[in-house]
């Protein structure tokens, strides 16, 4: 179970039917690794980086992405196969990739995850519940940056390691990019008291996120790093200002 899919309790793993409908972004299948490729290891909900063996067997989360220096990939599949697009359990069909990666892992598609109840498991159903207490009190900065390693995580977890000199109330909140844990690890080792990321909204990634949904999720997480406790927050954003839903959320408004 990779950190994609981290808020879903093990107990939501009960039952695998058939994938009858396409896939859409957020839905949850089982699939079987059938080649190794880019991605040779996946990262687990607790952080452990696991080794992939083909014949393994992973649950996965559709999503799209758009890494420049990766891939460029789709909530699709193809018969009953699909792509690992990245090592926090996305998958769909890879459209292009950057000339110095390799090709990606690729899935068998086994079915659809399915809860107790019998009903498929979509990550939206597992997003944090929305607060009432009104607008949070938070002084915010946002990091963004040119491209992918441009040093946008060191420069967050630098800001909260500077505001933790005067404060122990830091959250660190990644808005925009692909389910992994790297950021989020690095964020609290700098000192933040909590760290939230677009998954905690039941988005497994927002490449293609509409502004409307993205200004709502950036509300979300502000409003549950403030019941938390936080009165700075760290908020970065992924990838680079070309892509659309990132350029459009760095838009002064």
């Amino acid at each position: 179970i990779p950190y994609g899919l981290r808020n879903v309790s093990a107990g939501q793993f009960a039952q695998v039917q058939p994938l009858t409908n396409p896939p859409v972004a957020g839905d949850i299948i089982l699939a079987s690794v059938e080649k190794i490729g880019k991605n040779t290891r996946v990262e687990l909900a607790n952080g452990r980086p696991c080794t992939l063996h083909v014949g393994d067997l992973v649950a996965v989360v559709f999503g799209n992405r758009y890494a420049t220096m990766q891939f460029e990939g789709y909530a699709r599949a193809e018969g009953d196969t699909c792509d690992l697009l990245s090592m926090g359990g996305l998958c769909g069909l890879v459209e292009s990739r950057h000339s110095g990666i390799a090709e990606s892992s690729k899935l068998r598609i086994l079915g659809s995850v399915a809860g107790p109840d019998g009903r498929p498991l979509r990550l939206r159903d597992f997003a944090l519940p929305r607060r009432t207490g009104g607008a949070p009190e938070l002084s915010v900065v946002v990091v963004c940056g040119s491209s992918m390693d441009a040093g946008k995580t060191y420069t967050a977890a630098s800001l909260i390691a500077g505001l933790r000199k005067v404060t122990d109330r830091v959250a660190g909140i990644k808005l925009t990019g692909t389910a992994a844990g790297r950021d989020s690890w690095t964020m609290l080792d700098a000192g933040a008291c909590t760290v939230l990321d677009f998954v905690d909204g039941g988005y497994p990634s927002t490449y293609l996120v509409s502004l409307p949904e993205l200004l709502d999720l950036h509300q979300l997480l502000l409003e549950e790093a403030a019941a938390r406790g936080a009165k700075w927050a760290g908020v970065g954003t992924a990838d680079c200002l070309l892509q659309g839903e990132t350029a459009a959320r760095n838009q002064p408004r």
